[in-house]
């Protein structure tokens, strides 16, 4: 089986740009993400909300729910974000200042691989699980954030899981709660 390296909450891969996602709640009480996509060179296309010279920003709706389950009961649900393009992949959580509970991000795959995924520029901890294509969990890893000089990279950054489907969220909010063999379901996906 062959092995993709994704970094879960990614690295830029422009040297012209720092990425970073911000949760807000809107009037209507709906959480919403917001994208910033800020110019290292000093100069962005304001696309979204706000007017900040040299920021573009977007906000990007919730995708759906992801439902953890135990023992045939859900015991967790999470609002979440999909990547499922290589740029939102690669850049997944990283930059981010905080993860609210009760969200994540759902990394969507073509089909079931082991991956690799890591800690680059993530701000805080988060629990990583590899979910098959029959909705089970096959791993769960309590990731911790990178300290110091750390990269995020480094080999105990790296959590590694067969799965098509990978779902980030905030530490401990997984992790204790539900374990390989426990599944989920997601709306639009497996277990829907």
């Amino acid at each position: 089986m062959s092995d993709e390296n994704t970094n879960s909450s990614g690295e830029v891969d422009s040297d012209d740009a720092a990425e970073s996602e911000e949760v807000v709640e809107p009037e209507d009480g709906q959480p919403s993400l917001v994208l910033v996509l800020a110019g290292v060179a000093g100069f962005g296309i304001l696309i979204g909300t706000g007017a900040l010279i040299g920021v573009e920003a977007y906000t990007v709706d919730w995708d759906g729910e992801v439902e953890l389950v135990s023992e045939g009961e859900t015991v967790e649900t999470f609002s979440v974000v999909h990547a499922d393009t290589q740029s939102e992949k690669e850049s997944g959580l990283g930059g981010v200042s905080e993860l609210e509970a009760g969200t994540g991000m759902l990394f969507l795959h073509d089909e079931m691989r082991t991956f690799t995924y890591a800690m680059p520029r993530m701000e805080f901890g988060i629990d990583i699980l590899f979910i098959d294509d029959s909705c089970v969990i096959q791993a769960v890893h309590e990731a911790d954030a990178p300290t110091g000089n750390e990269t995020g990279v480094e080999p105990h950054h790296q959590y590694r899981g067969v799965g098509k489907y990978v779902l980030e969220v905030p530490k401990g909010a997984a992790s204790g709660v539900v374990e390989p063999g426990d599944s989920v379901r997601i709306d639009g996906g497996c277990g829907a």
